[in-house]
This record gives C-alpha cells, sequence and structure tokens, in this order.
C-alpha cells in the first residue's frame, strides 16, 4: 500500500480505504510498520493470517536491513538481506518492489499462472533476494530516482 499518512487529511480514513482493498489483491507486499498501522498489530503471525483470509495469495513483509518474509497458503519463509553502509533509506520500498515485478515479469508470472509460483518456494526466495538486493542497494545513495539500482549493480552484489 505504500501508505503515506501525510497525504491523508485523516489517518483511520486511509485505513479504511487501504483495508477495503484487500480481497482485489493478490500479492500484498507490506513493511512492518505498514501491517502495524493496517491491523493494530505487532504480530506478524496474526497480521499474515488476516491477509491470507482475505483471499490475498502472496503477503510479503518487507524488515529494512533484517530482510524480507513471505507467505502463501503452501509455503513461508524468510530471506536475508546484504549488508551495505546505509546513507538514506528514501525509495528502498519502491526499489523492493521494482526488483519483484522485474523477477515476476521475467519468470511470465502473471495473475492466470500465479499458482506455479505459490507452489515454488525457491523461486520466491530467488525473487525476493533479487528485490531485497534492489532495495539495499537504493539505501547507500541520496534520494530515491538517484538511487536506484542498475542491473549490473544488482547481479555484481548477488555474486557477493
Amino acid at each position: 500500500p505504500n501508505i503515506r499518512l501525510s497525504l491523508w487529511m485523516d489517518a483511520n480514513v486511509a485505513k479504511e480505504e487501504v483495508l477495503s482493498l484487500l480481497s482485489y489483491t493478490d500479492i500484498l507486499k507490506v513493511s512492518e510498520e505498514e501491517y502495524q498501522f493496517l491491523l493494530n498489530t505487532t504480530e506478524e503471525k496474526l497480521a499474515v493470517e488476516k491477509f491470507l483470509s482475505e483471499g490475498i495469495s502472496l503477503v510479503i513483509i518487507t524488515k529494512g536491513d533484517k530482510g524480507s518474509s513471505f507467505y502463501t497458503r503452501f509455503h513461508s519463509g524468510h530471506v536475508a538481506v546484504s549488508k551495505v553502509n546505509p546513507i538514506d533509506t528514501t525509495g528502498a520500498g519502491d526499489a523492493f518492489v521494482g526488483g519483484m515485478l522485474y523477477q515476476l515479469g521475467n519468470r511470465n508470472i502473471q495473475k492466470e499462472n500465479i499458482q506455479q509460483l505459490l507452489n515454488d518456494k525457491e523461486a520466491l526466495k530467488e525473487i525476493l533476494t533479487f528485490a531485497n538486493v534492489c532495495g539495499a542497494i537504493t539505501t547507500t545513495g541520496r534520494g530515491a530516482i538517484p538511487s536506484l539500482p542498475n542491473l549490473a549493480d544488482v547481479k555484481e552484489l548477488l555474486i557477493k
């Protein structure tokens, strides 16, 4: 949801609007702070159960320098993130999502064939590893757009 409360006149309205869209969602990427705000819980397991009960197929929770976790009805897992020297975290979530979408596109994952991804725990780990690297690289510079990684930078960090 990329919640930016400063863009809303009322936080409760923001919460209601986002929650009203969950039943239309196949893949949900939220940060720890976002699920805590949306569901009034710090319990990740409870949040994931709620999201999956809404019909979401894949829940991804980003955790900054602690990596990211994924949950489906079949699998769950955690993927660590490469250690970098962060300067500015602006844009890290956007870069993460961009990396994830890049990987989904390369694998030709669409709504019609998402089940093939949900059944493949290793593919989910590979996708999130790539996305984590994209987010991590973005924190090594200032500003979201100037710090977005290029493919060569991502591949170099993946090799390390």
